[in-house]
């Protein structure tokens, strides 16, 4: 057995600095290398290709809720986001909770300015 002082321990990690990159990349050169191009749709969001049809009823829902129409071209851009988002492949498990939050926190946002526009028309000056 041999004795344990630092030339061994040295010996040791550099073998193990050289196994592990050689691993690595005889796992990479093994991997199917995918040369073709994502033509799919995201999943849910329509294809973005300028396509608004399949949101014409949300935008007209939201101009009735007094948005103006940039606010609704905003609107639809945010929800287009969120589903090219949520297509992403899942890097974290609390991507699965954080991220509607944050897209819902940014609904509000834009959901809270028509209101406020009224308040503030309303309100004596």
């Amino acid at each position: 057995m041999d004795e344990l002082n630092r030339r061994t321990l040295l010996r040791g990690t550099a073998m193990a600095g050289v196994a592990v990159p050689m691993a690595a990349s005889q796992a990479n050169a093994a991997a199917p290398k995918n040369t073709e191009p994502n033509t799919e749709p995201p999943k849910g969001g329509g294809a973005p290709n300028g396509d608004w049809t399949p949101e014409r009823a949300d935008r007209e829902r939201v101009l009735a809720a007094g948005f103006t129409e940039r606010k609704a071209d905003a609107w639809l851009l945010l929800n287009r986001a969120g589903a090219a988002l949520r297509a992403l492949p899942r890097l974290h498990p609390s991507d699965e909770t954080e991220l509607p939050q944050d897209i819902h926190a940014l609904q509000n946002r834009l959901m809270f300015r028509p209101a406020y526009r009224t308040y503030r028309s309303i309100a004596p000056q």
